[in-house]
C-alpha cells in the first residue's frame, strides 16, 4: 500500500471519530444531566467531553494501537513519538453547556511534528471541515480560500477568550490595540474551532489569541494554511505543541499584524 492510501485511511478514521463524537454531543445537548463540575469559574466539564474523547481514542486505537495521543481531558499518551493524534473532543464546552450550537469535535494527525491532516465537525449544523497537507481544505466538499483583504483598516478579526483570567487579561490588551485599527473584531467566549474555520473560509481576515492549547489549534492551523493563509505565534515563529499565543491570518499583511499584537 502506498503512502497516499495510508493517509486516506487515517483521514477516514479521523472523520469517523469526529462524527461519532458529534453524536455523543447531540445526545447531551440541551440536557440537564451533562454537567460534571466546574474546571474554573469560567469553564465547565461535561459528560459529553469525557464520553466523546473516550470514543475518539477508542476508534483510533483500534486501528493504530501503538500511536501516541494528546487529548484535552486525558492528557498525553506517548508510544511512537513520530505518530501523534491530537484531540479536542468538545471544543466550545461553554457554548455547548449554555445551549449554543457553536461547538465541535477536532481530530488531527501529526507526523514527526508536521500536521498531516485535520478534521473539525460541527454536529448541529453538520459542517465537516477537512484539511490534508498539500491537498487543500474543504467544508462539506466545498473548497476553502482565505480572504483577499490586504489593508489592515479593512480587516475583520476574531478572537477566542480564554477561561484563564491572566490569559484573558493579556488578550484584552491585544484587543485594545487592534480594535482602533481594524474594521471590527468578533470576540467569542468559546469555540476556537469556529474562529479558525472562519479565517480559512474568508469570513474573518485573521485570528489572534494570547493563551492557547495545541489541541484547540492543530486542525485549524492546517485548514488555514491549506486555504492559503499563514499561522505563527506572535513572534512570527511556527506553532508547536509548546506555543503560548497565535496569529492566524490570510497572509496578506501578516508581519504588519504581528507588529501590532506583539506587546
Amino acid at each position: 500500500m502506498n503512502l497516499n492510501n495510508l493517509d486516506m485511511r487515517k483521514l477516514r478514521i479521523a472523520i469517523k471519530a469526529a462524527k461519532k463524537a458529534g453524536k455523543i454531543h447531540l445526545k447531551y445537548f440541551r440536557k440537564e444531566n451533562t454537567f460534571i463540575k466546574e474546571k474554573n469559574p469560567r469553564d465547565v466539564l461535561t459528560k459529553a467531553d469525557l464520553e466523546s474523547e473516550k470514543k475518539i481514542i477508542s476508534i483510533i486505537e483500534k486501528r493504530y494501537p501503538d500511536h501516541s495521543f494528546l487529548a484535552e481531558e486525558s492528557g498525553k499518551k506517548i508510544n511512537k513519538k513520530e505518530h501523534l493524534w491530537v484531540i479536542d473532543p468538545l471544543d466550545g464546552t461553554s457554548h455547548f453547556f449554555k445551549g449554543n450550537n457553536n461547538f465541535c469535535a477536532e481530530v488531527s494527525y501529526v507526523h514527526k511534528g508536521q500536521i498531516q491532516l485535520g478534521v473539525i465537525y460541527f454536529p448541529v449544523t453538520k459542517e465537516l471541515f477537512i484539511a490534508k497537507k498539500g491537498e487543500g481544505a474543504t467544508c462539506n466538499g466545498r473548497k476553502l480560500k482565505v480572504s483577499d483583504v490586504s489593508d489592515i483598516s479593512d480587516m475583520y478579526a476574531n478572537t477566542q477568550m480564554s477561561s484563564n483570567l491572566t490569559n484573558r487579561k493579556n488578550n484584552l490588551k491585544v484587543y485594545s490595540q487592534l480594535i482602533l485599527k481594524l474594521r471590527n473584531i468578533n470576540a467569542s467566549a468559546s469555540c476556537c474551532g469556529r474562529m479558525l474555520c472562519q479565517v480559512a473560509d474568508g469570513i474573518s481576515d485573521f485570528h489572534f489569541r494570547k493563551g492557547v492549547h495545541y489541541w484547540d489549534y492543530t486542525a485549524g492551523i492546517l485548514l488555514i494554511e491549506e486555504a492559503g493563509g499563514k499561522v505563527t505565534d506572535m513572534d512570527g515563529k511556527p506553532i508547536t505543541i509548546n506555543s503560548k499565543h497565535v496569529v492566524a491570518s490570510n497572509g496578506k499583511c501578516h508581519n504588519k499584524i504581528l507588529k501590532i499584537v506583539n506587546l
